[in-house]
């Protein structure tokens, strides 16, 4: 994609970069010769050089001008030289014999010519000007006009010279060539590029910003109008690299194509172009923080994967980098994945275009990154993902392989109308698991802590209501995170505590980061909850298909509401979102839960009391790990008064009555403690008449209770009047219902 996304600049530097644009020269044109040599001086002084014997290399018309970012130290090219000054070097020489005086005798030449020199392109600030390659060595000249490439200075003694455009040039007056020297030396100039793209922070310390680079050879080269771009997408790329200190310095020198350059700056900071939805250019980055932006569960038409080996994974980074303009080798060695190795893998990076500190910071990026074995994926979804691009970043749930993870979108095939699918290429996004913080150890030796323990303050006991003894959930959080379990101890008189059991579940305690109303579906997946840990010592629980929703062992607790919970999704730096939630199980009520309100993620093993107590009782659950048992005086007191709710008759769960006439037919359906969810589907049967446990109290109008040991019953009368019915068993009544029945024929319900 990366490649397909430069195609789209198919314009080459060949067009803009020639001749043909200082073809009002009347001179030899630019030259990209670096050096100029000519005849080595002359033995025999017998007289001086001409402007002949320099021979200075011919320019040709149509060589490009070099192109700058950032600060580089670059060769300036000779456009016209002439004017040639010779001064004699003489030395006075003492008499022969005869005792005859001194006398002057020439020993050399000095030369003098006028040169001009083109640059770069502009607008450039000079910062400093040497020969030869050698820093001390400053030019010497008796006068200089120097154009950045915005202004109106030029040699105007020169017979149709202009002033070359949107070139910076320098014209020397009396540049002093050398003693005996008929090798112009080589000026070399140190300059740093002025961006006016119009983009924010386009100009930074260390060089160049990328966005604004790219932006200035799409629409200054490229000729792509400016309509055709996302400006938007640059400023927010050139925000983005200004923030990371992404400053770039780097020439163009010769003729190259504009899809090439702007692909190896933009690989250079892990960003491409793309298209937008409107057929604009934009500029995307691959940051290490991106999301995801969609979830792809169990929807695939084919799957399939492949991992790096550890053994093949590189292992010792080298990079070529620039300090005070001279190239130096940077590297890096990953020694953990040398380890796995058991062997130098080595890879080299050019990372010339940054300074010594920018490349040190990418190099270390690119070990991190490229020292993970990454999976890719290559799978075929429905047509329906055809909207995903490059670069895109989502989450893959395959149940069947029991994978889930994050995944980099690398290429999108076109959509096949007639098999209605696509083909994705996915690459693992391990970016987010990188920090860009280094900490260097200590000198000393670590100490490990001490492995106190800690009363546990996160702790809820819930009364739970199946079956016909009574239950009690048990929820508890880690303090410390090497608690190993907890002894439960009970007292029924808050004095003397006996051990009852050693539990060994814990769960995960928080809070609620939004209000949780009432009015949601009864399976809810859209609104759903955030939940903030306390103290994070459990792995969160992943999430479960569907099918899977009513089966697992776990709950989520919100105050006095037991809900199921299908996903799990990290939200923030600190949160969880969880959704397909099924509300108010095991006979509790549906609620609304405000922000703040304590929660509780339970796995369901063996964290469940049964305790046979009808008064009150109390319980201490004192930590145990690492060869310690708590301090059981230290302990919270939780004190319970059993409800007895497995033991309650639950409400009447619906009421029929059919009038006819006089003659009401009653069928009452009494809320039994097992059934879907829990009995076998394809082994659950039931009766008609109904068939229950216990009898049935019902009263017309509130008077006079009658006993019915059936479900289903006639009433005969033909006034109107409100039934009113409850449930009986073992000496308990459950809460009353009623139903209202008119004297007009019919069918008349309450659930």
């Amino acid at each position: 994609m990366l490649i397909a996304a430069g195609a789209l600049l198919t314009g080459a530097l060949t067009t803009i970069f020639t001749g043909s644009f200082i073809a009002g020269l009347a001179m030899a044109g630019l030259t990209a010769a670096m050096y100029f040599f000519a005849p080595k001086p002359k033995t025999a002084l017998k007289k001086p050089a001409s402007l002949a014997d320099f021979k200075i290399s011919q320019v040709q018309e149509g060589a490009p001008v070099p192109i700058v970012y950032g600060t580089v130290t670059i060769p300036g090219t000779i456009t016209y030289y002439g004017n040639l000054k010779v001064e004699e070097v003489k030395q006075k020489a003492r008499g022969g014999k005869g005792g005859g005086g001194s006398k002057e005798v020439t020993t050399g030449y000095r030369y003098y010519i006028d040169m001009w020199q083109v640059i770069a392109e502009g607008k450039i600030e000079l910062l400093d000007v040497y020969l030869d390659n050698d820093e001390t060595k400053k030019p010497s000249y008796s006068a200089q006009i120097f154009n950045d490439g915005t202004q109106d200075m030029y040699p105007t003694e020169l017979e149709l010279a202009n002033r070359l455009k949107g070139v910076a040039h320098i014209y020397w007056r009396g540049f002093f060539v050398g003693e005996n020297r008929t090798h112009v030396p080589t000026v070399y100039f140190k300059v740093k590029r002025v961006l006016n793209t119009g983009l924010p922070h386009e100009n930074l310390n260390n060089g160049s910003n990328p966005a604004a680079v790219v932006y200035e050879l799409l629409t200054k080269y490229g000729n792509i109008p400016v309509s055709d771009i996302n400006l938007q997408s640059f400023i927010s790329a050139s925000q983005y690299y200004a923030q990371k200190g992404w400053g770039i310095n780097y020439v163009i020198t010769s003729t190259r194509e504009i899809r090439d350059v702007i692909n190896e700056i933009l690989i250079a900071v892990d960003s491409f172009l793309d298209y937008d939805e409107q057929g604009r250019i934009t500029i995307k980055i691959l940051r290490k923080e991106d999301v995801k932006i969609a979830t792809i569960e169990d929807d695939f038409i084919e799957f399939s994967l492949a991992k790096q080996a550890w053994n093949t994974l590189p292992n010792h980074f080298v990079a070529t980098c620039v300090e005070n303009g001279v190239e130096k080798a940077l590297i890096l060695e990953n020694q953990a994945a040398k380890l796995y190795a058991q062997q130098i893998i080595r890879k080299e990076y050019d990372l010339t275009m940054f300074d010594f500190n920018t490349a040190a910071s990418r190099l270390a990026d690119i070990m991190k990154r490229e020292s993970y074995p990454k999976m890719t994926l290559n799978v075929k979804v429905p047509i329906r993902w055809a909207w995903l691009r490059v670069g895109d970043v989502v989450e893959i749930k395959n149940t069947e392989l029991g994978l889930r993870g994050e995944f980099r979108v690398v290429s999108v095939s076109e959509p096949k109308f007639t098999d209605n699918d696509v083909e994705l290429t996915l690459l693992q996004h391990t970016g987010a698991i990188f920090d860009s913080h280094y900490t260097m150890p200590p000198a000393s030796v670590w100490t490990p802590p001490p492995k106190t323990l800690q009363n546990f303050t996160r702790i809820r006991v819930i009364e739970l209501d199946y079956d016909e003894l009574p239950r009690y959930l048990v929820l508890v959080n880690r303090e410390v995170g090497y608690e190993e379990g907890y002894a439960v101890f009970i007292s029924y008189d808050n004095q003397t505590y006996n051990y009852l059991t050693t539990l060994t579940t814990f769960s995960v305690a928080g809070t609620i980061q939004n209000t949780y109303p009432d009015n949601t579906y009864d399976i809810d997946d859209d609104v759903g909850v955030i939940f903030r840990p306390y103290k994070l010592f459990e792995d969160m629980p992943l999430s479960v298909s569907r099918k899977n929703l009513f089966t697992e062992q776990r709950l989520l607790v919100i105050n006095n509401e037991l809900m199921l919970f299908q996903n799990v999704a990290p939200y923030g730096d600190t949160d969880y979102r969880i959704t397909g939630i099924v509300r108010g199980v095991l006979h509790t009520t549906k609620a609304t839960h405000n922000t703040n309100s304590q929660a509780f993620i339970a796995p369901i093993y063996n964290n469940i009391l049964t305790i046979d107590a009808t008064s009150t009782f109390y319980l201490k659950l004192v930590p145990v790990g690492r060869g310690q048992v708590g301090d059981i005086s230290q302990a919270q007191v939780i004190t319970i008064t059993p409800q007895l709710r497995s033991r309650t008759p639950k409400p009447i769960s619906r009421i029929r009555a059919f009038r006819q006439g006089s003659n009401v037919y009653i069928d009452v359906h009494v809320k039994d403690k097992r059934g879907a969810g829990v009995l076998n589907a394809d082994a659950y049967t039931d009766t008609y008449p109904f068939d229950f446990d216990g009898t049935l109290y019902i009263s017309l109008d509130g008077v006079n209770w009658e006993v019915k040991d059936t479900a289903n019953f006639v009433i005969n009368n033909s006034n109107a009047f409100t039934l009113r019915v409850k449930h009986f068993k073992d000496g308990r009544y459950s809460q009353e219902r009623s139903i209202y029945i008119p004297t007009t024929d019919g069918e008349y319900v309450v659930n």
